[in-house]
């Protein structure tokens, strides 16, 4: 009786052992093709490589351990949010402090005046770092509506002399003109697609992507196990 039972079993066995390994060979492709998220699958993969500190506009110390990329679009509402709501407290408790530095990357997507106002900045840039920050606060402040085209040169000449009246505003409309950094603005929307940023804004800490730009205790989790030395 006893051989006659295992048997009957040993299909049992068989069918249970494929099953199993389906399961585990789908969970592989799964986690391979990105398509499982949550705590217990957090471990990002690594942007580092798609990613440049050089020639970007900061806020912070440079020689900082922890270093935070911004993809941003000026016309994005969810950027406003972050910049409203989050980048204060990024400064107060890391930027100021010398723990951290924030640099901004286009991903200007959003239409023609989202990539002219990507424009301007690399060019407010090329003349002082501060320039960059007071039209970034700037634009954020005097946010429209992302279906409408409003960064037009009128409005952005409007906003450097209202805001940024050191700037020599010529050079800055004979940039305009002439889309003196618009292959830079396209190179950092490639950049963006190769570092897998879907949406704006994507926030990167040393190169793993925040899921959640809009939640501090994310990152200041992330910031934390940075300055402990923890991947």
């Amino acid at each position: 009786m006893a051989k006659f039972c295992s048997l009957r079993i040993f299909p049992i066995v068989i069918l249970i052992f494929t099953f199993v390994v389906i399961f585990f060979l789908l969970l592989f492709y799964l986690l391979k093709c990105n398509f499982i998220k949550g705590p217990f699958f957090s471990q990002q993969k690594d942007r580092k490589e798609f990613l440049t500190y050089e020639d970007q506009p900061y806020l912070g110390n440079k020689k900082a351990p922890v270093k935070i990329v911004e993809f941003a679009d000026f016309k994005c509402p969810t950027c406003k949010d972050f910049h409203d709501k989050i980048l204060p407290s990024l400064k107060k408790d890391y930027l100021l402090t010398g723990k951290a530095v924030f640099y901004f990357t286009n991903f200007q997507f959003l239409g023609n005046d989202s990539v002219l106002a990507g424009v301007v900045g690399e060019a407010l840039y090329r003349q002082k770092n501060e320039f960059f920050w007071k039209y970034y606060d700037a634009l954020y402040k005097h946010q429209g509506r992302e279906d409408v085209c409003w960064l037009t040169p009128k409005f952005i000449v409007f906003i450097l002399k209202k805001y940024l009246p050191e700037v020599d505003v010529e050079k800055i409309i004979e940039d305009m003109q002439n889309k003196k950094y618009e292959k830079i603005v396209y190179k950092e929307n490639d950049l963006a697609l190769k570092a897998h940023v879907k949406e704006a804004p994507t926030l990167f800490i040393n190169g793993r992507i925040v899921k959640n730009p809009l939640d501090y205790k994310e990152i200041k989790l992330l910031i934390t196990k940075v300055l402990k030395g923890v991947r």
